[in-house]
């Protein structure tokens, strides 16, 4: 098949050119200096790159390395801080991601999305405390996300590691996907009647002493139990959007306890081809 020899890039670029050129009629030419209209042109290229990921022919490769580039250049000079940068850049990343229909994209099954998206998301969260937890330890950034203030350090590291935490009766989680203006990601209040120690109480397991304490703190807390096949090595997360307790093996699979209990040698990963592999201990 014969590559096409447009520049599917030229067009929006054109557009955005005119766009400015009628603005500084409107105004002055010291608009296109402005921050609120560089922070537009940056979101537009943003956008642009990806809406045509993959260049068809040599021109778009060329302009897609030209406006790439550009787009770099005037992120660092609208948020000058590294770490804010990158925690902006993790968000944008996320919102292209889970966005469904975006760009043309073609939609994938439900299943296969739900799966993709969940794997995402696990890298995800690890990338963002792999670079923020050694910012945090230096003091470096205290714009990481809204109301971090209130929070001591170690509940901030369990919040961008995508995990709740509970702080005087009401649990809280951070939006990776929406921030504001300052790179700062959104925290949610989560609206729940989630009674975790009753929760706990019907686990079948003894847990391990303050237990509920780190689980409001936002802690993953890993144990032994006894299993008919042995002993097996778990982690247990609170997840109060969903009123219930989430469990994982020691590859950080989800599992359910039904399967633990169960008296087949099987992995007790397998549980990850279900379509839900999170229990609520009711």
């Amino acid at each position: 098949m014969k590559k096409s020899s447009e520049n599917r890039y030229s067009r929006p670029l054109q557009d955005w050119k005119e766009s400015q050129q009628r603005l500084t009629n409107i105004f002055s030419p010291a608009i296109l200096k402005s921050v609120a209209l560089e922070r537009e042109e940056l979101a537009f290229r943003q956008e642009l790159l990806a809406r045509f990921r993959t260049p068809r022919n040599l021109e778009e490769r060329i302009t897609r390395k030209l406006l790439a580039q550009e787009k770099d250049q005037l992120e660092k000079k609208l948020y000058p801080n590294r770490v804010i940068r990158f925690l902006r850049q993790v968000s944008v990343f996320l919102a292209e991601r889970f966005n469904t229909g975006t760009f043309n994209r073609q939609q994938h099954k439900k299943a296969s999305r739900s799966q993709s998206s969940f794997r995402s998301q696990q890298a995800l969260t690890k990338l963002v405390a792999s670079q923020v937890k050694p910012a945090l330890v230096r003091n470096e950034t205290q714009q990481a996300f809204v109301g971090q203030e209130k929070f001591s350090e170690s509940q901030q590291k369990n919040l961008l590691e995508g995990r709740s935490v509970e702080r005087k009766g009401q649990w809280y989680r951070l939006d990776l996907a929406d921030s504001d203006t300052k790179g700062r990601f959104a925290l949610k209040s989560i609206p729940t009647g989630f009674d975790l120690a009753a929760k706990l109480a019907k686990f079948p397991f003894s847990m391990p002493p303050q237990t509920l304490e780190k689980l409001q703190a936002g802690e993953q807390v890993t144990f032994k139990v006894p299993t008919p096949s042995g002993e097996q090595a778990i982690s247990l997360r609170a997840n109060p959007s969903i009123k219930s307790l989430d469990f994982y093996d020691h590859q950080q699979k989800r599992i359910s306890i039904k399967q633990l209990l169960s008296p087949t040698d099987a992995p007790i990963h397998n549980i990850g081809r279900q379509r839900k592999a999170r229990m609520a201990v009711s």
